[in-house]
């Protein structure tokens, strides 16, 4: 791809002279060049004039171009990136062919120091930046939300054979994405996928290492467990977890530093050997708008009252929805409900690659909007999008991209009565709610051993 743009009427040109003419022809930059070289540059290097094939910077930025396309097909997505790197690097001849692209997307993306997972590094590393850090903690404390979804991918033979089936009865092929998720700026920290029958759990024990000392974790009923609290608490991670009827808990046990009407203990039956975890059980009552009072919600944590009070933690696990949005942005506004790839390999990068495209537009306009002195939560992915698309087709400036990205906010619309489905629409997920926690106290066999199992911990 080769050749350059001049445009007339535009704000902002810079002019080239040639050998044979006097008279100095306006370029003006691509809308998106500036947003590109900030997001990626630091990280892969600008490529040198005259290079060829698919150099890292672009392949990235073309990546985040395809996930960003609306069109049907992944080669049509390719087509209009390609229009638009020719804009952003006329010095730079790289193939058209999306074979051609697809390898050089998979050669670039094997290991641990593939570009995708460079890339996601790259933009984790700028989320607690926004706003100057100013967004970094919520309610004192800095969370992250863990949860996962399902993407569907096509029913080919290859992905039949190499996916599985999972979920219920008639599903096809599926991937399965476990995210965590940033609560303070609303970004996505790190994420891993694996086949539809993965588990979330271990998916997340591999994803907590990029926590940082000391992290809130909040998470559904689905993350409970005695081996990865454990794991979690070892690594520093502090937790906020719902429980509900899947989880037996201890009363009375006596281990804990200092026990109060709300302390209880996980300890499983079989796990008597090593030490029991101590928990605070909060009862949080769900709002919900404009109906009063809802169901209360049963939330574990290893943090004292002192640390995070009952109204606190309440606030962060409604921020636990946060994710949610996250996964409807994902699938809904941008488009990715069921992926185009039919090999798991292509499919697996095409679903790291729209994760990225959707978290690169969503620290662009995060930062925006926080720049101009509004929470980042409020950024509106459906707005973004339309902008960065529009501006992926040449239209507007790069010096105005910035003020319409914050722009891209949510109404202040507060819904005044309940929200209702239309008659006859169905509901796919009819998932019962977890319940309560089941407690009882312990016995005096119980209590007996585990002063002995904590004595023998504390004396190793």
């Amino acid at each position: 791809m080769s050749g350059g743009r001049t445009r007339a009427g535009d704000a902002g040109p810079t002019t080239t002279a040639t050998a044979t003419t006097a008279t100095a022809t306006p370029v003006y930059p691509h809308p998106l060049g500036p947003a590109m070289a900030e997001l990626f540059e630091p990280l892969l290097g600008r490529p040198a004039d005259g290079a060829r094939g698919w150099p890292p910077l672009v392949l990235a930025v073309s990546a985040v171009l395809v996930a960003w396309g609306a069109a049907r097909s992944l080669a049509e997505r390719l087509a209009g990136a390609c229009a638009t790197l020719a804009d952003l690097y006329p010095a730079v001849a790289c193939g058209a062919t999306y074979q051609g692209w697809v390898k050089a997307l998979g050669r670039l993306g094997r290991g641990r120091g593939g570009l995708h997972l460079r890339a996601a590094g790259h933009l984790r590393d700028r989320a607690l930046a926004v706003g100057g850090g100013r967004w970094r903690d919520r309610h004192g404390w800095c969370a992250f939300v863990a949860d996962g979804t399902r993407v569907d991918c096509p029913r080919t033979r290859a992905n039949a054979k190499g996916l599985g089936r999972a979920g219920r009865t008639g599903t096809g092929p599926q991937l399965q994405l476990t995210v965590i998720y940033h609560a303070g700026t609303g970004l996505p920290w790190a994420w891993q996928v694996g086949r539809g029958t993965a588990s979330e759990r271990g998916h997340l024990r591999r994803l907590a290492r990029t926590l940082p000392c000391g992290a809130l974790l909040v998470a559904d009923a689905g993350f409970c467990g005695y081996d990865l609290w454990r794991d979690l608490r070892r690594r520093g991670v502090h937790l906020l977890v719902r429980v509900g009827a899947n989880v037996s808990l201890l009363a009375g046990l006596g281990c804990a530093a200092r026990e109060t009407g709300q302390t209880a203990y996980v300890w499983p039956g079989d796990r008597r050997g090593e030490s029991p975890l101590p928990v605070r059980v909060v009862g949080a009552r769900r709002a919900r708008r404009d109906r009063g009072p809802g169901k209360t919600v049963w939330l574990a944590t290893d943090l004292p009252a002192a640390a995070l009070p009952d109204a606190a933690a309440a606030a962060l696990y409604t921020m636990r929805w946060g994710v949610e949005v996250f996964f409807r942005s994902f699938k809904q506004t941008l488009g990715r409900r069921k992926l185009c790839s039919g090999t798991p390999a292509h499919a697996r990068l095409e679903l790291h690659w729209a994760v990225v495209g959707l978290a690169a537009a969503n620290l662009l306009a995060a930062r925006a909007v926080a720049d101009q002195g509004h929470d980042p939560l409020s950024w509106s992915a459906a707005a973004t999008l339309r902008e960065l698309r529009r501006a992926a087709g040449g239209r507007g400036d790069a010096a105005g991209l910035t003020g319409r990205l914050a722009g891209c906010r949510k109404d202040g619309y507060r819904r005044r009565r309940p929200r209702a489905a239309r008659p006859g629409h169905p509901r796919k997920k009819t998932d019962r709610p977890p319940g309560e926690p089941k407690v009882r106290w312990a016995t005096p066999a119980e209590i007996q051993l585990a002063s002995e199992v904590y004595e023998d911990e504390v004396a190793a």
